[in-house]
């Protein structure tokens, strides 16, 4: 009967969401997602559970590491549409031990001006900054800047790249 499995599918996306919510940990005014498949005390930044959680925010330092409940966690990622479309977001700072930007992670902040980069980046995957066309600067702290995937940077305007700067 399509009533019954049609609940069946409204109770199950209900249970997924709920798991989420309660798996990912808010600290300070960002979200974190413990990998437990690795299990190894990392966690990524992910996007807010809550509809516009991250809305109004215009400056963020994301920290190499977080402490939730008396664990420590690396920071190691900005996870897929961590910010996408927070378009009053103008200024990120990464921290070390921030490893990759994933897919859209920052697409659509069409507010952002100014990005700082680890020298522990080492990828910038698709789309990561699609369509960032207030960008003007992204600091770079390593002599050899992170691997960009397909169209990482598309639709940002032409923006100064600053390489090597001190942290």
């Amino acid at each position: 009967n399509d009533t019954i499995m049609k609940k069946i599918l409204l109770t199950l996306s209900f249970v997924l969401v709920t798991m989420y919510a309660s798996a990912a940990f808010k600290v300070g005014n960002l979200y974190y997602q413990p990998d437990y498949q690795a299990d190894d005390g990392t966690c990524w930044v992910c996007e807010s559970p809550y509809n516009g959680g991250y809305d109004g925010l215009t400056d963020i330092t994301i920290p190499g590491r977080v402490t939730y409940n008396g664990t420590e966690y690396r920071v190691t990622a900005i996870g897929n549409d961590a910010f996408k479309n927070v378009t009053t977001l103008q200024q990120v700072r990464l921290g070390w031990g921030v490893e990759e930007i994933s897919p859209y992670a920052f697409a659509g902040c069409t507010g952002l001006k100014y990005v700082y980069l680890p020298s522990t980046l080492k990828n910038i995957y698709n789309y990561a900054f699609q369509g960032c066309s207030s960008m003007t600067q992204m600091g770079v702290a390593a002599s050899t800047p992170p691997t960009l995937s397909s169209y990482a940077l598309s639709g940002m305007k032409v923006c100064d790249i600053f390489t090597a700067i001190q942290t």
